[in-house]
């Protein structure tokens, strides 16, 4: 009897102990940035919100399923500085996981650039904070990135994802593309 009722509290507290995944995107939508997504430029021009785009032609770049998110400098290495924001996240006060699959394509024989994730409270003239960047990596395969976050502000907020490039007038075209992005409350 013991045994059982042990095993009936070890499960109830499994139970009790998962994650609440809060969204999750793989961008396989018509719409992009899909319903609720946002593209900001980190300077005051508009002009560079293309270079965050929907792929579904250059398949080394898709993880799973027909499509991904595809930021690249392609003619310009400034027009890659924008902001790709998830849906408003409700508030919560305690551990968040991101978790979401980079690739980055080059031209160049190593890459030196940096992909960073950041927290945006939901707070008018608040900057993003980054939580954590990805840099200076010479793979071409796909890298799973998942980390935890203590979230100290009960306010809704958003995680922002950006393809972070130094200007150089002699840049090779850098790409990179992220698929299968998940975000749970812990």
């Amino acid at each position: 009897m013991t045994k059982i009722l042990m095993t009936l509290l070890l499960l109830l507290a499994n139970v009790c102990m998962d994650a609440q995944v809060v969204f999750s995107e793989s961008f396989e939508g018509t719409a992009f940035p899909p319903v609720g997504w946002t593209l900001v430029p980190s300077s005051a021009s508009s002009a560079y919100l293309g270079k965050w785009q929907k792929n579904t032609r250059i398949t080394p770049m898709i993880r799973s399923g027909h499509a991904s998110a595809l930021s690249s400098t392609a003619d310009d290495a400034t027009r890659c500085d924008v902001f790709l924001y998830t849906p408003t996240i409700p508030a919560h006060a305690g551990w968040i996981k991101v978790s979401c699959w980079v690739k980055l394509r080059t031209t160049a024989s190593q890459a030196r650039d940096t992909f960073a994730i950041s927290y945006q409270p939901n707070i008018a003239g608040s900057r993003p904070v980054v939580m954590k960047t990805i840099s200076s990596w010479t793979s071409r395969d796909w890298i799973h990135v998942e980390f935890k976050y203590k979230i100290r502000v009960i306010s809704p907020f958003k995680i922002a994802f950006r393809n972070v490039i130094a200007v150089s007038p002699a840049r090779p075209d850098y790409s990179f593309a992220l698929d299968d992005i998940k975000i749970e409350f812990l």
